[in-house]
């Protein structure tokens, strides 16, 4: 099994991580300490009247590719891609035999559809507040300066049906231009929205007729996949992640997304052929894990599946000190100015899983 030490080497992934990357890495605490806190806030609401009885039902899910990390291990052949954002979905988790979502009154289906949008565009102005006053409670806008990047507030964007925080970045290093990225982006699971995961078709596989990849039919879905559900994995400390299924489907999604003859029609600042390409790697790595998932899938995540994992001492090496306790990596990522120095903050980040820890102290 790759060791943390091995998979968070401290040079290699400096020469290969964009600022938005890092700067990621750097306020994941916060952005998970948050998602705990309001799914522990829609589990014990207590007011029942109308739509807010509802409230107990909705959970804060955690899909894209900090999903792919949560239940993928970091090797020479899984390394996909470094994420610059967290994709939440606001669930409502009722059976669909029960779940007003699935309504055959189409009226009473939509206004808990703008229900749910309007609770994803009150959870980004919180998460926005918050974020703000992690950031300056820490010294990381100042282990930034040192690194020649510059970043500005994060501030609530409203996209219709997403709700996304942003911010803006630039890398005096790199002399590129000043990028608006988002930090993460909160969409409502709603019926609604599954024609976005239809299965692709023959006339869509005729725009990359081209592409050099010899089963190129592999990635088609079926008609329905995963289309009104979602199931989803509860770690130890109140954090939900998509099923491994579901992430799949939405692999699946984006690359039908890509794919799609209106995509090309329009101006992106990533070719969309590179992120097909990458999306198609995303796809392979998954197969690959439900396939042997003793040699794909991070123990932490599926240790009841897996039977017995090996066991190793996990290492973070830090500026040459080996560091294997997850209060010592708290105490270093304080002394560096990534933490704040303060008793809530050193409990709450005692909850991180240790490689996201060494990952956010290497920043």
């Amino acid at each position: 099994m790759t060791t943390i030490e091995e998979i968070f080497e401290k040079n290699d992934r400096e020469s290969s991580l964009h600022a938005n990357i890092i700067y990621k890495e750097l306020i994941t605490p916060a952005i998970m300490n948050f998602i705990i806190y309001s799914n522990n806030q829609f589990q014990t609401a207590q007011d029942n009247s109308g739509f807010n009885g509802l409230i107990k039902h909705l959970k804060l899910v955690i899909s894209g590719g900090a999903a792919f990390d949560y239940y993928i291990k970091r090797t020479g052949k899984t390394d996909v891609i470094n994420t610059h954002d967290f994709d939440l979905r606001l669930y409502l988790d009722i059976p669909p035999s029960k779940s007003p979502l699935f309504s055959k009154n189409r009226q009473n289906s939509r206004r808990v559809e703008e229900w749910m949008l309007k609770i994803c565009k009150e959870l980004g102005n919180l998460f926005t507040e918050f974020l703000n006053n992690y950031v300056a409670s820490s010294n990381i806008v100042q282990v930034l300066d040192n690194r020649n990047i510059e970043i500005s507030q994060f501030i609530a964007g409203d996209r219709g049906f997403l709700t996304t925080i942003e911010y803006k970045i630039k890398d005096w290093g790199t002399g590129e231009d000043e990028l608006l990225d988002s930090i993460v982006d909160i969409v409502p699971h709603v019926p609604s929205k599954a024609i976005h995961y239809g299965p692709l078709t023959s006339n869509k596989e005729q725009n990359f007729a081209n592409y050099n990849e010899a089963d190129f039919s592999g990635v088609t879905s079926r008609h329905g996949f995963f289309k009104s559900s979602l199931v989803y994995s509860k770690t130890e400390y109140g954090v939900y992640y998509v099923s491994l299924g579901f992430l799949v489907w939405d692999t699946v999604r984006m690359i039908n997304y890509i794919i799609d003859a209106k995509y090309f029609g329009t101006k992106r600042n990533v070719d969309p052929t590179i992120k097909f390409e990458r999306y198609l790697e995303k796809y392979k790595v998954l197969l690959s894990a439900l396939s042997r998932p003793e040699l794909y899938l991070r123990c932490e995540a599926f240790s009841k599946f897996i039977g017995k994992c090996n066991r190793v001492k996990k290492i973070c090496q830090v500026d040459g000190e080996k560091i294997s306790t997850k209060s010592d990596l708290v105490y270093k990522g304080v002394e560096k100015g990534i933490f704040p120095n303060d008793i809530y903050w050193y409990k709450e980040l005692l909850k991180m899983d240790f490689s996201d820890l060494c990952n956010t102290v290497l920043q």
